[in-house]
């Protein structure tokens, strides 16, 4: 019983993995920048990623998971670096940043 719910775990792992395989990672800092005089809160979220090629990096987005996440407002997003050379099970990556501008209506909490 436990050795088939060790395999179990181990085949999730290996398909988590295997799905986000060309995403090395990244963080993002939530910024408040005040609010309106209508009351909406305005929110800017920085983040910066790693993929394994550049062409990842536009499918990339945060989604509103609970609550009245708001409405965007601006997105920008750019290349920092890249690099062809490398290991050959590693040859490429490349490191972008994007700045998103979201209005907030509400105090409310909420995830994305």
């Amino acid at each position: 019983m436990a050795s088939s719910l060790v395999f179990l775990l181990l085949q999730l792992l290996l398909i988590s993995l295997a799905s986000a395989s060309h995403y090395y990672g990244g963080h993002v800092r939530v910024i408040y920048k005040g609010q309106k005089p209508d009351g909406t809160r305005v929110v800017v979220l920085r983040s910066k990623d790693t993929f394994h090629s550049c062409a990842y990096y536009y499918n990339l987005y945060w989604y509103c998971y609970s609550g009245n996440c708001g409405s965007r407002r601006s997105i920008q997003r750019g290349q920092i670096d890249h690099s062809h050379n490398g290991s050959p099970t590693r040859s490429t990556w490349c490191e972008t940043a994007e700045v998103e501008r979201i209005h907030i209506p509400t105090d409310k909490p909420f995830e994305i």
